[in-house]
Order: C-alpha cells, then sequence, then structure tokens
C-alpha cells in the first residue's frame, strides 16, 4: 500500500475524529453545524477510495465520467462544509460572548446534601440554553441509510459475485451506523447533563456523577453490560424524580428503559441477536430517547426566563 492509498483512508478518520470533539465538546447550535460540517468532509473523503476504484476498473469508456463525478461530488461538500463551518464559528463567537448582566461566569450553587456525589461541571447556560437535546431523526435517518445500504451490498455480493464492490458499499453503510450512534451518544451525553444538573438543584441523587461517565464508560468491555442498566435503566427514574419535585402529574414510562439493557445483552445469541438488534435500533431505542427528550424538553422550559 502506498502512502497515497495510506492518506485516503487517514483523512476521513481525523474527519470523523473532530466531528466527535464538535458533538461532545462544543455547546449549541455552533457545534452541531461544526459536527455536521466535519461529517459532510469525512463522508467525502471516504467516497474517494469508491470513485477511484470506479475509475480504474471500468471495463467501458467512463471511467473519466467517475472522476469528474467524484469531483463534482468533493467540491459540493467541501463547499457546504465551509458554510457550516462560517456559521458554526459565527454562533459559538456569540455564545463566548460576556453576560450583559455581569462579565463573571456562572458559578454553580453547592450543593445542600453532604451525602450526594459531587456536582459535575455544567454550568446553567449549558442546560438551560436554546440548543436543546437534539432530534433523534439525526440517528434515524443515517441508521436507516447505513442498512439499506448494507443490504444493497449483501445482494450485489449475492447476484454479482463481487466482492470488492459489495464490501465498499457495505463499508460505507458501517459508517452512516457510526455517525447516527455517535449522534445518539451526544443526545445522551445531553440527557445526563440535564438530569445531574436538576438533580442537584433539587438536592437529589442523580444515578451516575456526570455525563462524560454516562458515555464513556460505555465502552468499557465487559462492564459496559452493567452501566446499560444506569444510563438507559435509571434515565426514566431520574427524569421522573426531577419531575415529581416539580410538581408535575404526567411522567415518563420506565418499563421501556429497562428493557433496553436486557435485550442489548441478548443480542449475543446467533441469529436471533441481529433481529433484536434491527429492533433496538429501529424502534425502541429511538422511542425510548424520544420519550426522554420531551420530558427534559417540557421540564427545561420551566427554567426559562420569562
Amino acid at each position: 500500500m502506498d502512502f497515497y492509498s495510506i492518506t485516503q483512508w487517514i483523512y476521513p478518520l481525523l474527519d470523523l475524529i473532530i466531528m466527535v470533539m464538535c458533538f461532545t465538546m462544543l455547546r449549541g447550535t455552533g457545534g452541531i453545524l461544526l459536527g455536521f460540517a466535519f461529517l459532510i468532509m469525512a463522508v467525502s473523503s471516504l467516497s474517494w477510495p469508491l470513485f477511484d476504484w470506479l475509475g480504474y476498473n471500468d471495463q467501458g469508456n467512463t471511467g473519466d465520467y467517475f472522476f469528474d463525478l467524484g469531483s463534482v461530488v468533493a467540491f459540493i461538500a467541501y463547499f457546504t462544509s465551509s458554510l457550516l463551518i462560517i456559521f458554526g464559528i459565527v454562533n459559538l463567537a456569540s455564545t463566548m460572548r460576556p453576560s450583559t448582566v455581569s462579565g463573571e461566569p456562572l458559578v454553580q450553587p453547592q450543593n445542600g446534601n453532604p451525602y450526594q456525589a459531587p456536582a459535575a461541571n455544567i454550568d446553567q447556560n449549558y442546560v438551560n440554553g436554546s440548543n436543546g437535546f437534539g432530534n433523534i431523526l439525526f440517528y434515524l435517518i443515517p441508521y436507516l441509510i447505513g442498512i439499506a445500504l448494507i443490504m444493497v451490498g449483501v445482494g450485489v455480493l449475492l447476484n454479482t459475485h463481487n466482492p470488492d464492490t459489495s464490501i465498499l458499499i457495505m463499508l460505507l453503510g458501517l459508517v452512516f451506523i457510526l455517525v447516527g450512534s455517535i449522534y445518539l451518544l451526544v443526545v445522551v451525553y445531553r440527557l445526563w447533563a440535564f438530569i445531574i444538573y436538576e438533580s442537584n438543584q433539587l438536592g437529589l441523587t442523580p444515578a451516575i456523577r456526570s455525563p462524560g461517565q454516562a458515555v464513556g464508560f460505555l465502552f468499557i468491555p465487559l462492564f459496559n453490560f452493567y452501566w446499560l442498566f444506569l444510563v438507559y435503566g435509571k434515565m426514566a427514574d431520574n427524569i421522573n424524580a426531577i419531575a415529581q419535585q416539580r410538581g408535575a402529574t404526567h411522567l415518563m414510562p420506565e418499563g421501556l428503559g429497562k428493557t433496553i439493557p436486557i435485550l442489548v445483552i441478548l443480542t449475543i445469541i446467533p441469529y436471533l441477536g441481529l433481529l433484536i438488534s434491527l429492533v433496538l435500533g429501529l424502534a425502541l431505542i429511538p422511542i425510548f430517547i424520544s420519550q426522554a427528550i420531551r420530558m427534559s424538553t417540557s421540564l427545561n422550559a420551566v427554567n426559562q426566563p420569562v
């Protein structure tokens, strides 16, 4: 493998790393715009090996067509990304200005419960800002596209017996699934940031100490099976505890959050696990997260200044 071939995979990898950092470390609309900008650049970079392969391996006289098409796709992708980066930076710059009331940074109030876990470093601007918790469609649409591409790749393999093209299509599908999964983790991070902040304000004890732990511990092998019972199983419990403290009468259903970790463990079963994974990814997890977003949004609206 030559240096050019290596760089074809290094560029999208770097774009995906920056995208994850934008989604998880930057706040508000600016972070989302920058994250999607680098997502578009990553997908564009990943498309170049595909266009190169089609151009070099085309049996007819249309090889130049694929190179030209790749150039057009790259131009549109990077032009769109540039616009998103410009608007994202402008948005972040406006949110980083000092408050008109006071130039001092907001300080989180001391926790009155001596037995409660230390409060996470989450300021009120993050929780009560206009950024919201996200839209589950940004997870569901890439996930559906990814599954469709994998099915197309399998069909190509069965009908044409061309493993190279099939693998490229399925890899592209996995990239879309990865993008949707990353966005889902961003939403989970934001929900737990809200839960922990509100619990600290109300003197409650959240099941997880920080939103970084909520997401980060999911990547620890074996331990993540236990952690799922906290991230999903306790999310509805904690949101409902906040709602009850605020006198809400309508609470979030808790059964689905406790069912998801059990089904995730069952995905290790051959064949049946594949079906369970599809049900989780396409139905149960989007439904549960949508319920959590709606409930948290309604509770967060109460804190907005009039």
